[in-house]
C-alpha cells in the first residue's frame, strides 16, 4: 500500500484514492462532510473529499480541463456529467482553497483564470470571410484580433509557468528542518480516533 500526502497534508492519497487526513476534521467544513455520512465504509464521503480535492487543490490534475473542469471531475468521480455539488461540499471547496492562498496563490489562479478565457474565446471564436463590401462580417473575430489575442496569450502563458514555478517554491520554502511541513495543524496522528466508528 503506498500512501502520500498531499500539498497541504489535509488529503492523503493510499493506493491512487483521496482520503481525509484525520486532523482535517477539525476543520468544520470538512467534519460536516463527513459526519453527515452514516454509511460504514464511508463512500459517499470519500467521493466528495476527492471532488472537494480535485476542485480546490491549486495543483490538481484536473486543472488541464481549464473551465470543463467541474463537469470532468463529476464524471470521474460520480459518473454523472450533470453532478453538481451541495452547499455542504462547495463550503469545503471554498475552505480549501482559502486555506491554501497566498499573495501569489492569488495571482496564479487570476491568471489561469485568464488563460482559460482565452483558450475557450479561440476554441469558438469563427473567423469568417469578408462581405461584399470588405468589412469582416463579424467585427470582433477577424484574423488580425485573433493573432493579437495569439501573440497575447504566448506573454500570459510565460507568466504562467513563473507563477506556478513561484508558488511551488514557496510550498518547498515552507519545509521544516526534518522533513516536516508547516500546516494548520501540528500532528496528523492527534486525531485517529475520529475515524472509529
Amino acid at each position: 500500500m503506498t500512501a502520500r500526502e498531499s500539498n497541504t497534508s489535509l488529503f492523503i492519497f493510499v493506493d491512487g484514492k483521496v482520503s481525509i487526513a484525520p486532523k482535517a476534521l477539525f476543520i468544520p467544513e470538512f467534519a460536516d462532510i463527513y459526519n453527515r455520512d452514516r454509511s460504514a465504509g464511508k463512500k459517499r464521503a470519500e467521493k466528495e473529499f476527492a471532488y472537494v480535492y480535485f476542485m480546490g487543490d491549486y495543483k490538481s490534475e484536473y486543472n488541464a480541463y481549464g473551465i470543463e473542469k467541474a463537469k470532468q471531475v463529476g464524471i470521474d468521480i460520480f459518473m454523472n456529467r450533470k453532478y453538481e455539488p451541495d452547499q455542504i461540499v462547495k463550503k469545503a471547496i471554498e475552505k480549501y482553497e482559502e486555506l491554501q492562498n497566498t499573495a501569489s496563490m492569488k495571482y496564479l489562479i487570476a491568471i489561469r483564470n485568464r488563460v482559460n478565457r482565452i483558450i475557450s474565446f479561440l476554441d469558438h471564436a469563427e473567423v469568417e470571410d469578408k462581405s461584399k463590401d470588405g468589412s469582416y462580417k463579424n467585427p470582433f473575430v477577424s484574423i488580425d484580433k485573433v493573432n493579437k489575442i495569439l501573440n497575447d496569450l504566448e506573454s500570459t502563458m510565460e507568466k504562467l509557468e513563473k507563477w506556478e514555478k513561484k508558488v511551488f517554491d514557496e510550498e518547498v520554502d515552507m519545509q521544516i528542518r526534518g522533513g516536516g511541513v508547516l500546516n494548520v495543524f501540528e500532528n496528523p496522528e492527534d486525531a485517529k480516533w475520529m475515524f472509529k466508528e
